[in-house]
Order: structure tokens, then C-alpha cells, then sequence
């Protein structure tokens, strides 16, 4: 326990706590988002945001994960000079390739919000285009933080970011709104540009006065090297220099024995300088062991970091897909981070000068994690394209249809996306411990059996409660802003919607794992399967069970993922699972199911705020105490748990 919290005051464990916290925003945001602009005006914001998520990833995707390995590599060299340099062809670079995607949203936005069913999603995209020139160059700025292991300004901003969404994007809406819905969208948006370019402003600031504080540096660095080279004679300043003696205040006391005393003096003068020289010699000799004593402990502990730092690098090779690996991806960054600059000195990467030589090395590490960050995002623009379309075709109308896409991925999906990151903060003391453990086998049998066991129960209570609990909490929340009509049917999506926070919960784990292994690549393949199954049964289902479709289509994705990822984990390590255990989470859903229902039944009378809060911790109750009564966890594992047992 003392060794979380100490991780938590870490570089890596301050980012992932504001990552939690940035993304509890962020999914909150939607809840007053909806109430100000209904069904249909979520639905066209909605429709931008899987072509917006899809430049950004080809823009910016792995960037930051290149540009720090560069600027690690120059700082590993005292290279300051060459750190500015990457970072400035970098921001050129990638504020080019930024402003082609914002002219393509600007450009085209007719012809895309056409395509994809809706035209009055065009006024959306004028929007939401200046963000992907900005946050190309934020992540710039982010890469050079991280490759100086200082994770903070990567934290900062991002909070700045989430805040002034939330503040500036209602008050937007709410002044636009009144000339419209669409209006109102382009309102939302427009907070969403001006929260990345108010955080860029602040990286960008971060980054002017790190550079001002590393130029004092270098100044007194110098200044101090200057006094140690000085030499004896002062001849270093110059032939013609005159040194002033000092003259002392005290009265000298003249001498009677004239020449004698002078020859004393003189005499003194030699021993004092050969005292001089002995000491000199001796301080030469002293300060010259210790810098070899210096250099052997050096070379232990890059050997030594080198076998921490390098199965935690592989994480960052990883999926960064937008609801079930973005955290983990992100996490796996963090724990990549520190130690970086060492990492590198140890594994000799190779130091590039030249533009050219800078903008390919950038290529070779971002395009492979940009690759598989773009599976989640396409699958996104491909359902935005077919679930209006196909509803249209079916005979609802075009606002119709975007309702129920707004429903589905706004709405409901928000409130899906809360307990994911609740599971995601459990997660962020894990990972670290496998990344760093890649070697020892049975600790990485240990630490995956009792993440997978704390993910799974943790998203199955939440599950449990999405589907016990949906009607009650969508009136409590988005009673101002949806009808009778779709609030019954948001009620309805949500507890479909919540049987994919089980398997998202347990693709976490495994993603985790796998990656802490070093077989990134594996979770991004099954990730891929996953989504191959999610088009098709999108696709055909639609025609079936109407906007249902939609929903089943993402549950099958996620627990496809969760089962391929499942038997790849398996495939390297034993899990420490016991089989005769398999009934413990059965019976708990029992339990906290028949609680729930009762009391939700009795209590029915009541207000939606006062229900959850009476109903639900009896339910929670239930499904704990067959979860400990019936030993689902080791007594090592709930030691872990309870911080008073931890030693």
C-alpha cells in the first residue's frame, strides 16, 4: 500500500491521476450537455466526433511516445540545444499535417455530414476543425515534457483542457441554442476548440519558461566550471592581468632582525606552497575515486533500469483505442516515461541531427502505434455512416434516426464510460508491478490473477447496477433534457449497454498484461477481431432490432476482444484461477439482482435520488458479502485490498 501511494507522488502515478480525473470530466460534461440540447442535438455532436477522433489519431497518434524517446536521447547527451531542435521540426511538422486535416473538416464538411446521413451536422465540423491543428502541436509539447520525465505540464493540461470544455462549451451551447439546434452543436464545439488551444497556450508557456530556467542553469554551470579550471598563476585571464593584493587591516610589527626575518619568511612561503601542492595532489586523487566509485554505481543502476525500463518502453507499443485501451495505453505511457532519459543512455539509441534523420526516426516509432490506434476510430466513423443510413432506410426520419444515434453513443455511453474509468484508476497501481516483473513469470501469474479477479468483480457490481438501476438514474439525470418517450428508451439502451463494461473491465487486464510482456501486438489483432464482428452484426442487426442493433454490435466486439485476449494471456503465463471458485460471482449477481429488484420494488415510491441512495448500498451489500463470505479473493489478495492490513 505505502508503495502505491509513494507511486502516486510520482511523475507517472500524478499523470494518471489527472488522466482519471480528466476523463471523469469529460464523460460528465455530456450529462448537462444533454440536458441543453436534447436527443437530437447529441446526436449531431456525436456525429463529428468519430472522423475528428480518426485525424487526431493520424495526426498526433503515437507522436508523443517518438518525440519523447528523441528528446530523451539528446538530454541523456547534456544536448539541449538538440532537444529544441526536435521539437521545433516536430511542431512544424505536425502543425502542417494538423491544419491538412482541419481544411478537410472545413472543406468537405457538407459532403461528409451527407455521406453519413444528417446535413445539418455541417455547421458541427466548422466547429470542431481549428482542435486537430491544435492538438497536433499539444502533443508535440506533451512528447518534449515526457522525454524530460517531467509528467506534470502533460497533467496540467490536461485538466485545463476538461475544465474549459466544461465551463465554455454549456455556455456556448446555452447562448447559441437559441438559434437553433445546430447552432447550439456549434456552440458545444466551439468550447471544445478553445479548451485545446488554451492548453496548448499553457504547454507552450511550461515549455518558454523551462527553457529559461535550463539558460540560468547552464550559465552557473559554467560560471562554476570556470573557477575549478582556474589556474595558480592567473595567467589564464591573460598575460596583462594585474591581481591586486589584499592589504590587511593589521599593523604589521616591523622586524629587528631585518634579513633574517626575511629569510624565514621566505622559507615558510616554499613550505606553505609545497603544503599547497600535497593537498592539491591529494584532493586530485580523492576526487578521482570517487568519480570511478561514481561510475561503477552508475553502470549497476542503468543495468538495472534497463531490465525495469525496458518491458515497460514495450507498453507504449501498444493499442491506444478510444474506450477500452486508451487508459491502459496511457498508463503504459507513463510507466514508460520515467527513467527514460537513463533508459536510453543504457541501450545506446542512436542521437539524430539532421531534419531529415529527426523526422524518420519520429516515423518509425509513431507509425506503428498510430496503426493501432486507428482500429476503434475507423469502426466508429463506419457506424456513424451505417446506423443513420440504415434507420433512415428503415422509415424513421433523419432527426429520428440521429436521436437514437445521439442516444446511444452520447447518452447512454457516457454513463457506460463512468465505471470504466473507475476500473481504470484500480488498474493504475497494477500495471507498474507487471510492466516491472515482465521477467518473473509467476509474480506476473500473480499480479494478472488478482487484477483480473478485482477488474472483473468491480465491472461486474457495475453492470449490475446499469441494469438493476437504469430507469430511476436516467430520470435522475436527463429528466430537463429528454422526453418520457426517450428517457424510457435511454433506460432501455443502458442496461443492454451495461454488459460490455464486464468485458471491457477484463480486456483492461489483459491488455495490460500483454503488453507488459512485451506482445503488444496481440491485443491490437484480437482488438481488430473484435471489431470485424462489431460492423457485421451492426450492420445486419440494424435491420432487425432497430437501433438495438447498434448496442448488441459493441457488446459482442468487447467480449470477442475480452475472450481472444483472454487465451493469449493464457497462452504466456498460468493465471492463478481457481476453477471450483467459477459459482462465487454467479451467486453474488444473484444476490445483489434480488436485493436490488426488492427493494427498488418497496421503494418505488420515492424520489430517483433517494431510491439509489436507500437501494443501492443494500444491493452492494449482498454481492460483497458472497464475494468475501465465499473467498473469491486469497487472504494475501484482500490484505491488498485493505490498506489497515498492508504492510
Amino acid at each position: 500500500m505505502k508503495r502505491n501511494i509513494k507511486y502516486l507522488f510520482t511523475g507517472a502515478g500524478m499523470l494518471a491521476v489527472c488522466s482519471v480525473l480528466a476523463k471523469l470530466l469529460g464523460a460528465m460534461y455530456r450529462i448537462p450537455l444533454t440536458n441543453i440540447l436534447g436527443g437530437e442535438g447529441m446526436g449531431l455532436y456525436q456525429m463529428v466526433f468519430p472522423l475528428y477522433t480518426l485525424l487526431l489519431t493520424v495526426s498526433s497518434g503515437g507522436l508523443p511516445v517518438a518525440i519523447s524517446r528523441l528528446i530523451a536521447v539528446k538530454l541523456a547527451g547534456g544536448d539541449e540545444k538538440g532537444a529544441a531542435k526536435v521539437l521545433n521540426v516536430a511542431v512544424v511538422a505536425l502543425a502542417a499535417v494538423g491544419l491538412a486535416g482541419t481544411l478537410i473538416l472545413l472543406l468537405l464538411n457538407d459532403f461528409i455530414a451527407g455521406v453519413q446521413g444528417n446535413r445539418e451536422a455541417a455547421l458541427a465540423y466548422v466547429g470542431i476543425a481549428p482542435a486537430v491543428t491544435f492538438v497536433a502541436v499539444l502533443s508535440c509539447y506533451r512528447g518534449y515534457f515526457q522525454g524530460r520525465e517531467n509528467m506534470l505540464p502533460s497533467a496540467v493540461s490536461q485538466l485545463i483542457e476538461q475544465a474549459v470544455k466544461l465551463a465554455l462549451g454549456l455556455y456556448f451551447a446555452s447562448l447559441f441554442l437559441k438559434k437553433g439546434t445546430a447552432y447550439g452543436v456549434l456552440g458545444a464545439l466551439l468550447g471544445v476548440s478553445v479548451s485545446e488551444f488554451l492548453a496548448m497556450l499553457a504547454l507552450m508557456s511550461m515549455y518558454f519558461f523551462t527553457r529559461l530556467k535550463v539558460k540560468r542553469n547552464s550559465v552557473h554551470v559554467r560560471r562554476r566550471r570556470l573557477m575549478h579550471e582556474m589556474p595558480h598563476d592567473m595567467t589564464y585571464f591573460g598575460p596583462d592581468t594585474q591581481v591586486n593584493p589584499i592589504k590587511s587591516k593589521r599593523k604589521r610589527k616591523k622586524s629587528s632582525s631585518g634579513r633574517g626575518e626575511n629569510l624565514r619568511d621566505s622559507r615558510t612561503v616554499e613550505a606553505g606552497e609545497e603544503l599547497i601542492g600535497l593537498n592539491d595532489e591529494r584532493a586530485f586523487s580523492s576526487r578521482a575515486a570517487r568519480k570511478k566509485e561514481n561510475a561503477l554505481r552508475k553502470r549497476e543502476a542503468k543495468a538495472a533500469l534497463k531490465e525495469k525500463t525496458q518491458p515497460a518502453e514495450a507498453v507504449t507499443k501498444g493499442l491506444d483505442s478510444d474506450f477500452a485501451g486508451d487508459m491502459t495505453a496511457e498508463l503504459g505511457l507513463t510507466a514508460a516515461s520515467e527513467g527514460l532519459q537513463s533508459s536510453c543512455k543504457s541501450t545506446g539509441q542512436k542521437n539524430v541531427h539532421g531534419v531529415r534523420e529527426i523526422l524518420k526516426s519520429i516515423a518509425v516509432v509513431a507509425l506503428p502505434v498510430t496503426f493501432g490506434s486507428l482500429v476503434l476510430p475507423v469502426t466508429q466513423v463506419v457506424d456513424s455512416v451505417l446506423i443513420i443510413n440504415i434507420l433512415t432506410s428503415l422509415g424513421y426520419s433523419a432527426s429520428a434516426a440521429t436521436m437514437a444515434y445521439g442516444l446511444v453513443n452520447g447518452t447512454v455511453m457516457t454513463l457506460v464510460n463512468v465505471p470504466v474509468v473507475v476500473i481504470f484508476a484500480f488498474s493504475a497501481a497494477l500495471l507498474p508491478k507487471i510492466a516491472k516483473a515482465c521477467y518473473d513469470r509467476e509474480t506476473v501469474a500473480r499480479e494478472a490473477g488478482f487484477s483480473l479477479k478485482l477488474c472483473s468483480a468491480l465491472g461486474l457490481i457495475m453492470f449490475l447496477f446499469m441494469f438493476v438501476y437504469a430507469d430511476p438514474l436516467v430520470k435522475l439525470l436527463y429528466t430537463r433534457g429528454l422526453s418520457d418517450a426517450q428517457l424510457k428508451l435511454s433506460a432501455k439502451l443502458l442496461k443492454f449497454s451495461g454488459f460490455s463494461i464486464f468485458y471491457v473491465s477484463v480486456v483492461q487486464v489483459c491488455t495490460a498484461v500483454l503488453q507488459g510482456l512485451n506482445k503488444a501486438k496481440k491485443p491490437a489483432i484480437n482488438l481488430f477481431a473484435g471489431a470485424l464482428v462489431k460492423v457485421s452484426l451492426t450492420a445486419g442487426l440494424l435491420y432487425v432490432v432497430g437501433i438495438f442493433g447498434a448496442v448488441m454490435g459493441s457488446i459482442a466486439c468487447y467480449a470477442v476482444t475480452a475472450v481472444l485476449d483472454l487465451v493469449s494471456v493464457r497462452r504466456e503465463i498460468p493465471l492463478f484461477l481457481r476453477a471450483d471458485k467459477a459459482y462465487v460471482p454467479v451467486l453474488a449477481a444473484a444476490a445483489f439482482l434480488v436485493f436490488g429488484i426488492a427493494t427498488r420494488h418497496f421503494l418505488s415510491f420515492l424520489p430517483p435520488l433517494l431510491l439509489l441512495i436507500v437501494s443501492v448500498p443494500v444491493a452492494a451489500a449482498a454481492f460483497l458479502a458472497v464475494i468475501f463470505g465465499f473467498r473469491w479473493f486469497e487472504i494475501w489478495e484482500i490484505k491488498r485490498l485493505i490498506p489497515f492490513f498492508s504492510k
